[in-house]
This record gives structure tokens, sequence and C-alpha cells, in this order.
């Protein structure tokens, strides 16, 4: 009897603690299932970023918001009042916040860890797959994206650089023409885009803008058919909003060999000669 009585006690001790480790009073949505609210509803603002078609007015929006919603088991005057009281509370949103991220982080790294898996297996017939299609990742036209091809940003790392740069290969010609493909659902945060090709010579040519809007995005550079190119380079640069998450997919880096009828379209690309030869 008195085993069975310490082992009541000590399960009461848990309760306890376990309650004042979530500091959500009642009528709020704790912070236990507060985490799980906020992927699902980042999951959903994705999905309806990715299909417009299917969202285009507030009210399609709404349900599926609403379907989430249920889905925890709660309505939207409850949805508001928690986030009142998390705004309020800065130490439980942040907690809340930080293990969602962790959350989405963590699928991410799972989904694309099957990505590469799946890459590994089409490369096998020597090809890449991307989401507009599968290109070889040789010949006249390839997919030529060594990094990896989904990301997650999140208010941690707030602003940032993902860097990549290539060696042409033994397929690249000069007069190559990349094109940087990616589709980004940002919530809000800002980007910059540089892509840019450095030659033998020490010249440049480079294509940079701000990318500021959601959806696929895409940026062309034309490399010079009278210079060889040394290296192939760039960055996509993100400044996250405070408490957001940003998210870049699909990411792929084309070539295709010089094609007179594009070869004068050099989309505002920039020029920059070697000082040295300048002089």
């Amino acid at each position: 009897m008195h085993n069975r009585s310490a082992a009541i006690f000590a399960y009461a001790l848990i309760l306890l603690a376990l309650a004042a480790c979530d500091r959500a009073p009642k009528g709020i949505i704790p912070e236990s299932k507060m985490d799980d609210l906020i992927v699902d509803l980042c999951k959903a603002e994705a999905y309806m970023e990715l299909n417009p078609a299917e969202f285009s007015s507030d009210s399609s929006k709404m349900i599926l918001k609403q379907s989430v919603f249920r889905q925890h088991g709660i309505n939207q005057k409850d949805y508001d009042r928690s986030i009142e009281w998390y705004a309020n509370n800065m130490d439980s949103y942040r907690k809340v916040y930080d293990k969602a991220i962790r959350t989405l982080d963590s699928e991410r790294k799972s989904l694309n860890k099957k990505s590469k898996e799946d890459d590994a297996k089409v490369s096998l017939a020597g090809v890449r797959r991307t989401a507009k299609g599968y290109y070889p990742s040789t010949g006249d036209s390839a997919d030529v994206w060594i990094y990896d091809r989904t990301f997650t940003l999140t208010s941690n790392y707030r602003r940032g650089y993902i860097t990549f740069e290539m060696s042409p290969d033994a397929e690249s010609k000069n007069g190559d023409r990349y094109k940087l493909s990616l589709k980004k659902l940002g919530f809000g945060s800002r980007f910059s885009i540089l892509l840019a090709a450095e030659y033998r010579d020490g010249c440049s040519s480079l294509v940079a803008r701000n990318s500021s809007f959601d959806g696929w995005d895409e940026f062309s550079l034309q490399c010079d058919s009278t210079r060889e190119a040394r290296r192939i380079y760039g960055y996509i640069r993100y400044d996250v909003r405070p408490f957001s998450v940003a998210f870049i997919d699909s990411v792929s880096l084309l070539r295709t060999h010089c094609a007179p009828a594009q070869y004068s379209s050099f989309n505002l690309q920039k020029f920059i000669p070697n000082k040295q030869n300048a002089k």
C-alpha cells in the first residue's frame, strides 16, 4: 500500500511539473498543442501559395484554414484569443515557435533525403529530375546544379547567403546559357539573387536583382561567345522576417549551348571588364 501511495504521489508530481512547463492559462491553446498547430498552418499557407488557382478568393483560403482548426479541435475565436495571449507572452511564443521550426526543418530534411535517393536512382539512367522535367547531367542541355534543391530558412538565421560555385565541365562551350530556376515561399521575406560567369581573361558577366514575390522565378545568364568561362557562381541572399519561416524549393541550373536566336537576349545583364586589361 505504501508503494502504491508513493507511486501515485510521484505521478502527481510529474503532472504538476508538466503543467508548470506549460504556462498557457485555461481557455488558451496550450504550448504542447500550439506548436503542432503552427506547423499545420505553415503547411496550409505553403500549399495555398503554391496553388494560387485553387485559392484565388479569401473564402477558399478560409475554408482550408478552418479545416486545420477543426483537425485540432479549435475554432477561429480560440485561435485569435490564443494568439493575443502568446503575443503578450513572448517567452512562450518563442518556445512553441522554435519547436515548430525544428519540426518543419526535420520534415524538410527527410524530404530532401528522399529526393536525393530518388535523384540517385534516376541518375543511373544518366538524367536528373527537376520540378520542370527531366534533364541529362551532361550533354547539350544539362542540369548542372550540384547542391541541395530545397532549403528551409528561419528567423534564427535572419540574414544570410546560399552560395554556389562550379567549374564548367568538358561538355561546356563558349556562349553557353545558364538558367537558374527556383520556387520561393517567403511569407514577406526578401531575397536577392546573383548569377554570374567569370572568364579566364578576368572579365565577368552577371545578372542580379531583388526577388520578393512568391512562386517560380528564373534568372538567365548568357555567357560571352568569345570568352571561355572559368567558373559559374552566385548566391541567394535572404532576409527572413522575425518569427517567420521561408522556403526555397526545386532549385535547378540548366545549361544550354549557344542558340543564335537567344544570344542577343541579355535580360538586364551586366558585363564587367578586367580592370588590369583596361589599364
